[in-house]
């Protein structure tokens, strides 16, 4: 009877030790992902967008653009973003009437702040400034100018060098003050490690194999 209870117990022993190192493990590994994608400096990603004009007489229909973007984290919770946007056949009317489409680029700096950039999940704040170009002004009431984009997004790391992230922005442009507008932006984001954090990775890789 004592031969057995002894054995019962070095079988309990012997599973919670297990169970213990593995979720130590875990979050080891949770740990190394977050630090990975937080101290990578350099970034790139592409985003679908769509703008909503947010009045009726808006003279620019809403519409669907795609962008793409390079990011730098200077520190960790800072990050200086530039990005493109591009909307094709945008079109336009003047009090209902049909004035025709035209292309719009806009070209925008941003400043970024995440909130929790240590962890997978991470809310960020948006601010910055640009400038949009409408090559077809005469199908157009919307001129080119300088803007002005602040707002907020949501990041989620997927790995630990791709991340997803969507964005509400409001758009303003300073030299027609009845320009404005929403945009909201989906987009996949790709990280670059350095050569420590790669040998990191691959072991981190093999661990889990």
């Amino acid at each position: 009877m004592l031969k057995k209870l002894l054995t019962a117990s070095l079988v309990a022993s012997s599973l919670l030790s297990s169970a213990v190192l593995a979720e130590d493990d875990q979050r080891t590994k949770e740990k190394n992902l977050n630090y990975l994608i937080v101290s990578s400096q350099w970034e790139i990603g592409a985003t679908a967008n769509y703008a909503w004009e947010g009045r009726d007489e808006d003279p620019m229909e809403n519409s669907t653009g795609l962008g793409i973007r390079g990011a730098y984290r200077f520190l960790d919770a800072w990050s200086v973003v530039a990005e493109y946007d591009y909307w094709s056949d945008v079109d336009s009317n003047n009090k209902g009437q049909y004035l025709g489409s035209t292309d719009i680029h806009r070209f925008i700096a941003s400043l970024n702040a995440d909130m929790w950039p240590e962890k997978r999940h991470s809310p960020y704040a948006i601010g910055g400034v640009g400038y949009e170009i409408y090559p077809d002004e005469d199908h157009s009431t919307h001129k080119d100018g300088w803007i002005t984009s602040f707002g907020f997004g949501y990041r989620y790391k997927i790995t630990t060098q791709v991340s997803l992230a969507g964005e509400a922005k409001w758009r303003h442009n300073f030299d027609h003050n009845d320009d404005d507008g929403a945009i909201f932006s989906l987009g996949l984001n790709y990280h670059f490690l350095k050569e420590d954090e790669e040998d990191e990775e691959k072991r981190l890789r093999e661990q889990q194999h």
